[in-house]
């Protein structure tokens, strides 16, 4: 049969095309993943930033012990404002391997990505089909957007970035699963993979929970039958999954102590058992807002600044300040009603089964999940936005796709590669504020210039250079943005102490106090200062009065009970480390002192209590060798007081 023109035409294209390269998914594979790693390459000689990394990581006793018991402890435990035992887990085995060098860690985030990008490329062209060219082309554009899309530069370059990444490489598997069931062979197997994956998901960050969600959504999105008895069918055990990676998440929130930034209850079935008396205490933060009116509209602000930061990443701060709208007539509340109407129209075109509708929906649902209906500290987060990402990506492939049917191929392919070299290159300049902690913790500062959060952390770094007078600056500047902060005081004296300048830490004290003669907290660090300088009296009053002022506060107390040790006033410590004590009994330090004051009051059946209590606590290892010490001077009294 001669060729016709057109089919001339749509020869010579195929034989002068440019992108020969999407000709097989695994060539495509190749080239996706050779632009990744170029793109982050820059990231495997970055450092610890000392943002929360040094704390997961370096100082963490957790992920240097991969033995059983080591690997108990990960899922017995909680982290700060956590229960991410996957993470750790990941953490550990880079430990085994490379130590604390970041650099292991960092190829491990790679990889992860790399994976990621991947599985993007075949959920997509699973989603869309036969192999063909427009697929393969398709599903490229969707892995491209993906991977280098700047959003997800954060959850890479950040070593802490590996929970989102882990929970997008399960939560892919968890839906790849779903549609291998969604086929009717090994349903059963293909269902349990799934649920394995979710909980792996789960277990790696509490967005793991959005995934039942997903799988739902793609039943209704992909199959004839969209009856609720056969996506639950499908689904009920994701949801049980979901619903106690939530449960978890409330849990780790409800230990955590604000005001010494510690876990009240750090081991996992002792808070459940004690989870009625930690919601008793628990007070809600007044950043998320009050009232029903006021915490809808910051659902709905946070929820379209994060889509149209998401569509259009022009700017890249690290930290995102809590920003409470004026009223529901705000152009940010206004955005995410409108966004919030965007997904129920897409939810609802259940006839159309194009895949940017899958993708959309996917976008718009969990970032949605994630804008602050359930409070937390960060505010808004690039990394948040990393599971979204994806489905995004999937309606950036059909974009790819639709253009290749108008355009053609060769100006298709122009035109898509310009936009995904547009978003690598911006990922590219963004990657050197993870190149060492200055650079990050100075790139924040010029990027959110009125924000305390952003001294306080580079503080903190100049404190671990041994940089005290500019840490001491940037912690007065963070007070000066959050006096409410009173936290911050802590780590202020800290430094005082530290640095050696004692009478400069009672000069600033005394200020504080008398500033606000009524905060407890200034007076309870105030009494620390003119305890190491040996001002024992002073520094009594100071305690006292904080305790006056506050009297559920715990550090004060335990304070005062340090003060009276150390000037031994034996019975005065005990009274006030048993008040302490009965304030937060989970508190391995406050019974580990208290041990040691009844151990030298000779009460040593209470002390040897009191020691076991504080051993319960996996770092406390001077309460087991106490513990050890005082139960063989039990035994060795024992015949004598028989005889």
């Amino acid at each position: 049969m001669p060729e016709t023109p057109t089919n001339q035409t749509a020869a010579q294209s195929e034989k002068t095309s440019r992108f020969d390269v999407f000709t097989g998914p695994r060539k495509a594979l190749i080239f996706l993943a050779v632009m990744v790693l170029a793109a982050y390459w820059a990231t495997l000689s970055a450092d610890y930033v000392n943002y929360d990394d040094i704390t997961l990581l370096k100082n963490n006793y957790m992920i240097q012990d991969l033995s059983p018991t080591g690997v108990k402890t990960m899922f017995t435990h909680f982290m700060p404002k956590s229960y991410y035992p996957v993470r750790l887990l990941s953490y550990a085995v880079d430990y085994r391997i490379w130590g604390d060098d970041p650099f292991g860690h960092h190829v491990t985030n790679l990889l992860l990505h790399v994976f990621n990008t991947a599985l993007v490329f075949l959920l997509f062209l699973n989603l869309a089909g036969e192999p063909n060219k427009k697929n393969i082309w398709s599903a490229f554009g969707a892995g491209a957007f993906f991977g280098l899309h700047p959003i997800a530069a954060g959850s890479v370059a950040w070593i802490p970035g590996r929970e989102e990444l882990l929970l997008f490489f399960f939560g892919l598997w968890c839906l790849l699963m779903q549609m291998e069931a969604a086929k009717g062979k090994k349903t059963s197997l293909y269902l349990a993979l799934s649920a394995g994956a979710c909980l792996l998901a789960c277990l790696s960050n509490v967005m793991g929970a959005a995934l039942p969600f997903l799988a739902a959504w793609y039943i209704l999105y992909s199959q004839e039958d969209k009856k609720l008895r056969t996506i639950l069918s499908r689904t009920w055990l994701l949801w049980i999954i979901g619903a106690g990676a939530v449960f978890m998440k409330i849990a780790a929130e409800l230990a955590w102590n604000s005001q010494t930034m510690a876990s009240k209850i750090p081991h996992v079935p002792t808070a459940i058992l004690h989870l009625g008396d930690l919601w008793s205490q628990f007070t809600p933060s007044v950043e998320a807002g009050q009232g029903l009116v006021q915490r809808i509209s910051v659902i709905l602000s946070v929820f379209g600044e994060n889509v149209v930061h998401g569509l259009f990443p022009f700017s890249l701060p690290v930290f995102f300040p809590p920003r409470i709208p004026a009223s529901l007539m705000d152009w940010c509340v206004l955005t995410g009603l409108g966004f919030v109407f965007c997904l129920g129209v897409a939810f609802l075109l259940t006839r159309r089964k194009e895949i940017w509708r899958l993708g959309l929906v996917w976008y718009l649902a969990i970032i949605l999940m994630t804008s602050q209906i359930f409070p937390t500290f960060a505010w808004r987060a690039d990394r948040f936005l990393y599971l979204p990402l994806g489905g995004l990506a999937l309606s950036a492939g059909w974009l790819a796709g639709w253009l290749f049917d108008r355009l053609g191929e060769n100006k298709s392919g122009v035109v898509f590669l310009s936009l995904i070299v547009a978003l690598g290159a911006q990922t590219v300049v963004y990657l050197p504020a993870f190149a060492n902690p200055m650079a990050f913790h100075y790139y924040a500062k010029s990027n959110n210039p009125d924000y305390y959060l952003v001294y306080e952390y580079l503080g903190q770094e100049q404190v671990r250079q041994g940089l005290f007078k500019d840490a001491l600056k940037h912690y007065a500047k963070a007070l000066d943005l959050a006096p409410d902060k009173n936290y911050l005081w802590d780590k202020v004296f800290k430094t005082v102490i530290m640095s050696g300048k004692l009478k400069y830490g009672e000069n600033l004290g005394e200020t504080a106090v008398r500033k606000d003669p009524n905060n407890a907290y200034r007076r309870n660090y105030y009494g620390v200062i003119l305890s190491f300088q040996g001002k024992d009296q002073k520094a009594v009053q100071q305690f006292k009065k904080a305790v006056e002022l506050d009297p559920a506060a715990e550090a004060p107390r335990h304070n005062l009970g340090l003060q009276y040790l150390g000037m031994g006033e034996l019975e005065k410590a005990e009274r006030q480390f048993r008040e302490a004590h009965k304030l937060n009994p989970f508190n391995a330090k406050y019974s580990y002192d208290l041990a040691r004051t009844l151990e030298r009051l000779e009460k040593n059946e209470e002390a040897l209590e009191y020691y076991l209590m504080a051993a319960q606590d996996p770092k406390n290892l001077e309460a087991r060798k106490a513990a050890n010490r005082l139960a063989g001077k039990i035994r060795q009294a024992a015949p004598s007081k028989e005889d």
